[in-house]
């Protein structure tokens, strides 16, 4: 009775101490314990207790140290530099376009077929008018005598009517007219801005010879092929001249513009067709139409009205060369903070690269795992520490039983093998 007694004795005391206010009380005992380990695992964590994020551009109003050995992305001081070099060495990309004078070889072509279609009728209507012009109204034309007629009267042709003759002779005037008027709006339309009087001599020069007109349409076009080949840009100014001491990179052809390439002003361009091209093509290529002026005008004023700059600087690809290069240069460099070291002194002004850095180890920017935080540790790290914890209070506990069995009965029990491996 009395072992009975005390065992139930031991079993109260054994509960009852889970509510007593003392070390004796597990609860209390193991509880101040765990705190002691979360308070380590967050001083550890965070280093210091959580610091806002000071705000870009105002003055520190306290000390800034790294808690721990850190590394931080500064912007690169050198990169302005970097990058106007990076500008100053980059070939500006510019387009060449010559579909202007393409276009205009074209129109070139048809208004020659469409003026000789022209010169055509203008001739044959001026024999016509030519002819009506032999008759006289009014008078019988004898028939001329046939050896086979016999006798008689020689017959006569009948009277020419004068109205009928007046009223063919205006038709035939009104259609000429209308032909050339016709001629002329297509030699207005390839070469606007000729004078009318030259126009007409052009007309006459056509309609005298055939070959005048192929040799001026030629002349034409071979002139707008030579100046196909300029690289004519709006002005020599101090931008392309610039751009070409750097060297120019033609986008279209994927080649450089070389220095012994001739490069004109639109001006430029101009002056050398009126002075110099037309008349060395003419007189190389065509000696039929050599020193008429009328043909020499008609050829000036169409290449003229045709040259446009064809060399420009195309600026959206010149930007997207500059973009790729740049973004090869290093923007930022690293900054290495050893623990303790000042990253933001009192007074100094925060930049936006130190409250990045700051905001790294900042108690109050750590919540980034979607469970939150805990006294300013991540959950899961704080899971992972209370699991280790835990384990290692369950090992101490086996360690001590192990530890009294070994030295007061000198033999070991399968839970001592359990323990043994727990620790392992």
């Amino acid at each position: 009775m009395s072992e009975l007694a005390h065992s139930a004795a031991e079993g109260g005391r054994g509960w009852r101490r889970f509510f007593v206010l003392s070390l004796q009380n597990p609860l209390i005992r193991y509880g101040s314990w765990l705190l002691f380990v979360l308070l380590v695992v967050r001083l550890t964590f965070v280093g210091f207790k959580g610091v806002g994020v000071p705000e870009v551009g105002v003055e520190a109003t306290i000390y800034y140290v790294a808690p721990r050995s850190i590394s931080c992305e500064k912007p690169n001081p050198q990169f302005p530099a970097l990058r106007e070099k990076a500008r100053s060495e980059l070939s500006p990309v510019y387009g060449l376009d010559n579909g202007h004078f393409e276009s205009r070889d074209g129109q070139l072509r048809t208004i020659e077929r469409k003026l000789s279609v022209a010169i055509a009728a203008m001739v044959q209507l001026k024999r016509q008018y030519d002819a009506s012009q032999t008759q006289v109204p009014g008078s019988e034309q004898p028939i001329k005598e046939s050896p086979y007629y016999q006798g008689g009267e020689a017959p006569k042709a009948p009277a020419i009517d004068a109205a009928a003759a007046a009223q063919v002779d205006a038709k035939l005037a009104d259609k000429l007219q209308q032909t050339e008027e016709h001629a002329m709006a297509l030699i207005s339309t390839i070469a606007p801005g000729l004078p009318r009087i030259l126009q007409v001599s052009l007309l006459r020069t056509f309609r005298r010879s055939e070959g005048g007109l192929r040799d001026t349409f030629s002349a034409a076009s071979l002139s707008l092929d030579e100046v196909r080949r300029w690289y004519i840009v709006e002005t020599l100014g101090l931008g392309f001249q610039r751009d070409r001491g750097q060297g120019i990179f033609i986008g279209d052809s994927g080649s450089m513009l070389d220095e012994t390439q001739r490069v004109l002003s639109y001006v430029e361009a101009l002056d050398e067709v009126r002075e110099r091209l037309v008349q060395r093509v003419i007189s190389e290529n065509f000696p039929r139409i050599k020193g008429q002026n009328d043909i020499e005008a008609f050829v000036k004023q169409f290449v003229v009205t045709s040259v446009k700059p064809n060399l420009s600087k195309d600026e959206k690809r010149s930007q997207a060369a500059f973009e790729e290069k740049l973004s090869k240069l290093p923007k930022t460099v690293a900054m290495e903070f050893s623990q303790g070291q000042s990253i933001v002194a009192l007074g100094e002004t925060v930049t936006e690269w130190q409250a990045d850095c700051i905001g790294r180890f900042s108690g109050k920017t750590l919540s980034s795992s979607l469970l939150g935080d805990f006294m300013g540790v991540p959950v899961p790290t704080l899971l992972l520490m209370l699991g280790l914890s835990l384990l290692a209070l369950l090992g101490s506990m086996a360690l001590r039983g192990f530890a009294t069995r070994v030295f007061r009965d000198r033999d070991l029990q399968y839970k001592d093998y359990l323990a043994i491996g727990v620790l392992l």
